[in-house]
Formats: C-alpha cells, structure tokens, sequence
C-alpha cells in the first residue's frame, strides 16, 4: 500500500509542477483573481492605449477639452472592445496590478519593449532589432520600495 501512494507521488509531484509551469501568470495555482487580465493581455491593451493617447495628442488640439474627454472615452472603449474586454475588467486588473509594483513593472517594459519595436518598424528598420531593450526596474530604483519615483527622479 505505501509503495503504490510512493508511486502515485512520484506521477503527481512532476504532473502539478508541470501543470503549473504552463502558464505565466501562475498556472492552476494562480493567485490572480477571476476577472484579472494576464500580464500579456494588459501588454497588448496598454501599447493600444498609449497608441490612441498618442493619437489624440498630436491630431486634435482643436478639440475642446469636454470634446476631448468625450472623444477619448469613446477611443478607449473601442481598445476594449478590439480586445474583448469589459472596461471593469481593465480597472480591476490595473488596480490589482498597481498594489503589485513589481508586475507592474513587468507590464511596462513589454509596453515599452512593444512600442520600440513598432518604431523601429515604421522607421524601416524591420530586419533590425532595437539597440537596447529595457528590462525590468531600469527606469525605477526608489530607495523607498512604497515610493514611486519618475525617470527624472521627481
């Protein structure tokens, strides 16, 4: 009887391990709660709103600032809706990833990473790969971990 539990253990132990490994954001152990975009999910909405916010700041300065507002709004609802996402769903995930800094450190060097990799492209240096990428924490080394600092250090 011990030896078939032994073997039993032998086969789950790796099979949960390997379970777990699948995924990025934590497997089917993963702590994120139900309604919480993944890491690459909130990547790929963020490069889109930061394309749109982009947009809006360098195509519309005739706009009147409620316009404006109204006008954003609308361009970020359609983010969410080119990606299937409920804006409650995008808040939720952004403040459980603002109470992790180090997630969401991870989240904006992708961002990051991403809309470098999209200028490289578009000023035809397709073959080309960025000069440096940014990793994790480079802009950010507060001496305070609860403190956020910007790269200028303000």
């Amino acid at each position: 009887m011990i030896s078939l539990n032994i073997r039993i253990f032998r086969v789950l132990l790796p099979l949960i391990f390997l379970l777990q490994a699948c995924d990025e954001d934590g497997g089917i152990f993963s702590s994120r709660p139900d309604g919480v975009l993944s890491k690459k999910e909130m990547i790929s909405i963020m490069v889109d709103i930061h394309l749109e916010e982009a947009s809006l700041r360098s195509g519309n300065q005739q706009l009147v600032k409620e316009d404006l507002r109204n006008y954003s709004r609308t361009q970020y609802l359609k983010v969410f809706a080119n990606h299937n996402v409920k804006p409650e769903d995008f808040r939720k995930s952004l403040d459980y990833y603002l109470l992790r800094v180090n997630d969401l450190d991870d989240i904006y060097t992708g961002v990051i990473n991403r809309l470098t990799e999209m200028q490289s492209e578009l000023q035809g240096n397709e073959n080309k790969t960025p000069e440096k990428k940014i990793t994790p924490g480079q802009y950010q080394k507060p001496e305070d971990k609860n403190v956020l600092k910007t790269p200028s250090g303000k």
